[in-house]
């Protein structure tokens, strides 16, 4: 583990609150429904947002649904967002470790948060 992780540390996931996927049989099909945030939202509407994400019905479980977030909340949406709803980062850069980077967020920085989905712009 890089200096950077070992600094920033891994955020404690096992408060999220539990998903309501069910079991349902769609066919072999897996989907992917994702929403993009950009650069939107107050901390107000972050939490908004996830409240009524939070409230939706139960996800079949041959669909996977991903929000790629804005990179300043992610921490607030892994800890409120239901563990059935994967959080995804918006945009990371290709950079071997951390610098001086426009933009993009530099990977490491992200395996430290994510742990799935990043939405990678080319």
């Amino acid at each position: 583990m890089s200096d950077i992780a070992a600094s920033v540390g891994a955020l404690d996931m096992s408060g999220r609150p539990a998903g309501s996927s069910v079991e349902k049989a769609m066919g072999a099909r897996k989907y992917i429904i994702g929403g993009n945030w950009k650069c939107n939202g107050t901390v107000a509407d972050v939490k908004a947002l996830v409240k009524t994400l939070n409230e939706c019905g139960p996800i079949p479980t041959n669909t996977e649904v991903v929000v790629g977030v804005p990179f300043i909340h992610i921490p607030l949406v892994l800890s409120t967002l239901r563990s059935d709803i994967e959080v995804a980062a918006q945009n990371c850069g290709v950079n071997a470790k951390a610098g001086a980077y426009t933009v993009s967020l530099v990977l490491i920085f992200l395996i430290c948060t994510i742990r799935s989905f990043t939405l990678v712009s080319l």
